[in-house]
């Protein structure tokens, strides 16, 4: 049977439609990715535990007793710290600053809390009046603030201050402060937290600034002879001057550009062109500014 003209034409167009649907497929179908030129390709891909631990200098030192006023970089490296925060040290030590307790350690802007938790247990102070070494003590921190714990398991809740009785402010620590009454274990930690911010109690009116503390506690404290940790205003860095709680952003921000403008600061007088301090500014901050 001969095909006429139009059924040629109508088998043309037939064949052509199933080509490009088998075309069509051809380029649709999934494909695995093909590996680069001079690649490798992995059969296992089950992650080894190299690949699914990340291993940090901070994670695989091992901590041990040090004095931060006499460590050097290499021992401060030695214990996972970074350089960045090695480099801070240093530079509070050279502003004639000095830790007089180990919470002063949390002074320094870049120490992370994570670091100032792991290395508090080994921080020993030449001089520091201690019963025990340190890091027979555990420390930790909860809900954010510092207590300590000694290695007496299930030790008594301490019994409170009779009247008459005081303590030192400046050197007591978590357990001795929940002796205070109407004091527990978190008001306790919120005062030692806040005593190493400002770098010591001057005045026991001081303890007002803490929110939720009892309202006669200055009854049951004094304030000792340790001299207070001061701020090397000529030296310290923004972030480091800023930590204080008594000094703002824009106080020091106007640190900072009388620095970069007028020179070093002799005393606070020079500030007084400043709006961002007012005369009760100047008396609280006295006593916790150093001018070398």
């Amino acid at each position: 049977m001969r095909l006429t003209h139009k059924d040629r034409k109508a088998i043309i167009i037939i064949a052509g439609a199933l080509l490009l649907l088998n075309v069509g497929v051809w380029i649709c179908r999934p494909r695995s990715p093909l590996p680069l030129k001079g690649e490798n390709v992995r059969q296992d891909t089950t992650p080894t535990p190299s690949s699914t631990r990340e291993k940090t200098g901070t994670e695989l030192a091992e901590p041990f007793p040090f004095d931060p006023n006499t460590a050097d970089s290499a021992t401060f490296a030695k214990l996972g710290l970074k350089p960045k925060v090695i480099q801070n040290i240093l530079h509070y030590r050279e502003a004639n600053l000095r830790f007089y307790k180990p919470q002063d350690f949390a002074r320094i802007y870049t120490l992370s809390d994570k670091d100032f938790r792991r290395l508090l247990p080994y921080i020993y102070i030449k001089g520091q009046q201690t019963t025990k070494p340190l890091h027979q003590s555990t420390y930790h921190y909860e809900g954010g603030a510092l207590s300590e714990e000694g290695v007496q398991k299930n030790a008594p809740f301490p019994s409170k201050l009779h009247p008459g009785q005081t303590l030192d402010i400046n050197a007591a620590d978590t357990t001795e402060l929940r002796k205070i009454p109407g004091v527990g274990q978190y008001y306790a930690a919120k005062i030692v937290k806040y005593r190493s911010r400002l770098g010591g109690f001057t005045s026991t009116a001081q303890l007002r600034e803490i929110k939720g503390l009892p309202d006669d506690i200055g009854r049951w404290v004094t304030i000792g002879k340790e001299p207070v940790s001061k701020l090397a205003v000529n030296q310290l860095t923004f972030g480091q001057l800023l930590r204080h709680p008594y000094l703002n952003f824009e106080q020091v921000r106007a640190i900072m550009d009388h620095r970069k403008h007028t020179g070093p600061i002799h005393s606070l007088g020079d500030l007084r062109t400043y709006p961002a301090f007012s005369d009760s500014d100047f008396r609280r901050l006295q006593p916790y500014i150093a001018f070398e």
